[in-house]
């Protein structure tokens, strides 16, 4: 098994850099305004009359001579929960964290990560632009090719672990839910000369960043054939054995392989809010256990969903208890154009994937039309996961206002009676009164609040896998592998 570890053409040793750093007195690092949202996403939700570009080349041209003369163009609506402030804010600095690799010793590993990961954002923002042509042109069925669905999935996932609340909890060896993994992230630590949870998290970063989705994929499944699932299953519910290597790649395994991307649009007339959770909240529960879906809004029109492999229809296990509010919305199964192979063997598939010959595969998403009431059933879920400390958008009030509106009709859970149903009341207050035809009271256009994102729908730890793909009744057949 290949050890998880840092090598001289890729991922170099980042205990040598730290040191080298700390003798050097590096330059601090300069502040950068890192999204959890991505920008592209963001720009989607620009009020209609918004400018549009030909190119990137051209918008950063216009943004650059408009803030010399204090605009900014890129604006989008946003609510925020702390201060009750309605307002435009600036795209540039909302659903965002300052300086999230303010950990990092060295500046220059701080830029070499930054780096790539805009490499990565913009190949995915260039594989999202096909499922918004797709839409466009009227198509319904969107057909991305081996490399491109492999760079989303990526994508997804470092979105996710990327988290400034899972920088910070992640690897912590005393944090309630990595109680079973203590032993293996003190040793982990120890053996690569990392001396903070934080640098385990950079090092972590780092390897998924460096390394292809396939390499990663079949690190993973190493330990599938070592331990077998049942192994692995008492492993992260008792004591990770310490000498397990790259243990967490499990994580991404869970990710890209024990769920299937659905396409969701919006009901005409209808549009998907954006939260601070939108980006990978999960919902339902399998068996008891959770995130039968994740959710990622990349529109107002389109959610991507990432469902467990066990609801699949053409596989779905008998008895299989799914405790979800979309389970009146069809989860339409991927279709896969293999190049050349085809093979229920799982192992074999794996190798096949990682082949030349896999570069002709095509994976063909078919989108699913939501009606209004499943359109609003979707905004419900983020609407009631909105925390205290939240942030709400949307691009056209006409549209949000019924949603708005019948929302605060449903019976409220007691987080919403305490903080977020008199605030979601405010809101829909601001914007009928702008809609009537005068402007709202002004608010102060403070920043959104820079607070953590943990709540339910993040989860923080790598053991999260046991939610992923190893919940009970989970299926590893080559079935999950789209």
């Amino acid at each position: 098994m290949p050890e998880f570890k840092n090598s001289p053409s890729s991922v170099h040793d980042l205990s040598t850099t730290m040191s080298a750093a700390i003798s050097s007195s590096p330059i601090p690092l300069k502040d950068q305004y890192h999204h959890y949202i991505p920008r592209f996403v963001l720009r989607r939700y620009q009020p209609e009359g918004a400018p549009q570009f030909a190119s990137a080349k051209k918008r950063n041209l216009a943004i650059q001579r408009a803030r010399k003369q204090g605009i900014e163009l890129e604006q989008i609506y946003v609510y925020d929960f702390p201060s009750e402030s309605f307002d435009t804010l600036p795209i540039a600095k909302t659903y965002g964290i300052q300086n999230l690799y303010r950990d990092v010793k060295d500046p220059k590993d701080a830029n070499y990560l930054e780096e790539k990961f805009s490499e990565l954002e913009n190949t995915a923002a260039e594989v999202i632009n096909i499922v918004h042509k797709t839409l466009e042109n009227g198509i319904g069925i969107v057909t991305l090719k081996r490399s491109q669905a492999d760079s989303l999935r990526k994508f997804l996932f470092l979105m996710h672990y990327r988290l400034d609340t899972l920088s910070k909890t992640y690897f912590d060896k005393n944090h309630p839910e990595n109680a079973p993994a203590r032993d293996w992230i003190a040793k982990f630590v120890k053996d690569h000369g990392l001396a903070t949870d934080i640098e385990a998290w950079i090092y972590g970063l780092r390897y998924f960043l460096d390394t292809p989705h396939s390499q990663i994929i079949q690190d993973a499944y190493k330990h599938m054939e070592k331990w077998g699932m049942v192994a692995l299953m008492e492993m992260m519910s008792t004591r990770v054995d310490p000498d397990v290597e790259n243990f967490y790649t499990l994580a991404y395994f869970g990710h890209a392989r024990s769920r299937f991307l659905c396409i969701w649009e919006a009901a005409d007339g209808m549009e998907f809010v954006l939260t601070k959770n939108s980006f990978g909240l999960w919902e339902g529960r399998i068996m008891g256990g959770e995130g039968a879906h994740r959710l990622f809004t990349i529109s107002p029109r389109i959610v991507l969903v990432l469902s467990h492999t066990v609801l699949r229809p053409d596989c779905r296990p008998p008895g299989i208890h799914l405790d979800s509010a979309f389970r009146d919305i069809p989860l339409n199964t991927p279709i896969a154009s293999y190049g050349s192979m085809l093979t229920e063997d799982l192992t074999l598939l794996l190798k096949y994937t990682n082949s030349p010959a896999a570069a002709n595969d095509e994976f063909h998403y078919p989108m699913t039309k939501l009606s209004p009431n499943q359109t609003f059933v979707v905004n419900r879920v983020f609407l009631k996961n909105v925390q205290p400390e939240g942030l709400l958008t949307f691009s056209s009030k006409e549209k949000v206002l019924p949603t708005l509106r019948r929302y605060l009709e449903d019976p409220p859970t007691p987080n919403d009676v305490q903080h977020t149903i008199p605030k979601f009341k405010k809101l829909v207050s601001y914007i009928s009164t702008d809609l009537a035809g005068s402007c709202h009271p002004p608010s102060p256009a403070a920043p959104p609040a820079q607070t953590s994102l943990e709540s339910s729908s993040t989860k923080s730890n790598f053991l999260g896998v046991k939610r992923g793909f190893l919940n009970k009744g989970s299926s590893l057949s080559s079935s999950a592998r789209i």
